[in-house]
């Protein structure tokens, strides 16, 4: 008896839904409970329904906008890598030789 096993291909490929990748799926639901909440607010304080709901959708449409432009800029990892990159030093100035001769000294090395 030969017992088969399904491959899954997708393994190492990131997460995407409607177009969206990563992280960004989050940045998605989160801006999505914000307008909601947006909405919830305006309605409990008396404002028209007309004009919440274009406010609310001006929102959504520029969330929406925003996020897609990321997303389409950096891909699944690129903001994060750049963000990264904004941490690493561009020079090192060494003022002494001190440091290199502790350097040298160290039992790290």
């Amino acid at each position: 008896m030969i017992k088969t096993y399904p491959i899954n291909k997708g393994v190492n490929k990131p997460m995407e839904f409607k177009g969206f990748q990563a992280q960004y799926i989050a940045y998605m639901g989160i801006g999505l409970l914000g307008v909601l909440v947006l909405f919830t607010t305006f309605y409990l304080t008396g404002m028209p329904m007309l004009i919440n709901a274009i406010i609310c959708g001006l929102a959504f449409a520029t969330l929406y906008s925003k996020v897609y432009a990321l997303n389409r800029t950096f891909g699944a990892y690129g903001m994060m890598k750049q963000m990264a990159l904004r941490q690493v030093p561009r020079a090192i100035k060494l003022r002494d030789r001190r440091f290199l001769l502790n350097l040298k000294k160290s039992t790290y090395l």
